[in-house]
């Protein structure tokens, strides 16, 4: 007596002809769509696709003949478009999602995940920044920070409070196991070292800001805090424990990156108007 076989097996055979395809030849965009298509026929989600979106690039990357071109997760989630048409998803679909990929990972970082996020589920869950970069909506990250109460906020995004060593470097032999583009990023030149430099100087001085937030301030829609007198209480910290003082430009950039919802503004205090920033409020004493 046969037996009729499941969903799941139905899935990895799908899987299985669709590498052979690559590893043939095949166009990668044309076997993800035929592959994608066949997901939606076996009552497969959009959200269970899209959580599949990264594992997929990877593996066809992974089956590429010598030569091929890889396939791109932006080209990835066009043709999830294409496949299932406009993602009618919630806060909640979009933290499901990011906590998939943190188990993934191990850790995310804010500016790539905003870029996946747009492309997986649209623009409303991502808002630019002055920076000139893309952050995800407060309601989206309040869902993830809910689902997933052992992660820590860094300056760069998000990782598990048991996983804050970075992993070891994946060595020679590791490397036949890695997708074309992760291979091609561990033998690249490394960056200047000044670069590195400027780099760790910042992201040591918005992890040092982003601590003293949380300890100091509240979020709160109505309240509003003085832009200098904010920044003067953070130079007298720096000062004490020997952290560069960053200027008024600098401390307004840092602190709208870190919390996108905070916005600039103007009210009227003790008679005359002063520079504020409206969302964020003083622990104790938001006014």
């Amino acid at each position: 007596m046969t037996t009729e076989p499941t969903i799941n097996d139905r899935v990895k055979a799908a899987l299985e002809e669709a590498l052979n395809q690559i590893k043939t030849g095949a166009s990668p965009p044309d076997v993800t769509a035929c592959f994608f298509e066949r997901l939606k026929t076996y009552g497969r989600s959009r959200l269970w696709v899209a959580n599949s979106v990264r594992r997929w690039v990877r593996y066809v990357n992974q089956a590429l003949p010598y030569g091929g071109k890889p396939l791109s997760f932006k080209t990835a989630a066009s043709v999830l478009y294409n496949v299932f048409g406009v993602a009618y998803t919630l806060p909640e679909d979009v933290a499901s999602w990011m906590t998939y990929a943190m188990d993934e990972q191990g850790r995310l970082r804010q500016s790539k995940t905003a870029h996946e996020i747009a492309q997986l589920f649209g623009d409303r869950y991502v808002e630019p920044t002055l920076c000139d970069k893309l952050t995800i909506i407060s309601a989206v990250r309040e869902e993830f920070r809910q689902m997933n109460p052992d992660v820590v906020y860094r300056a760069w995004g998000w990782e598990r409070r048991n996983s804050a060593r970075k992993p070891a470097p994946a060595t020679q032999r590791d490397r036949g196991q890695l997708a074309p583009e992760e291979i091609a990023r561990l033998t690249a030149p490394g960056e200047p070292d000044e670069v590195k430099s400027r780099d760790a100087r910042r992201d040591e001085s918005m992890g040092f800001l982003a601590t003293w937030l949380d300890d100091n301030t509240v979020a709160q829609a109505n309240a509003f805090v003085e832009k200098e007198r904010l920044r003067s209480a953070y130079g007298q910290v720096c000062l004490d424990h020997g952290h560069p003082v960053l200027s008024q430009k600098r401390f307004t950039t840092f602190l709208m990156c870190l919390h996108p919802e905070v916005k600039p503004g103007q009210r009227r205090v003790n008679g005359r108007r002063v520079e504020v920033f409206v969302g964020l409020g003083t622990v104790g004493n938001s006014d």
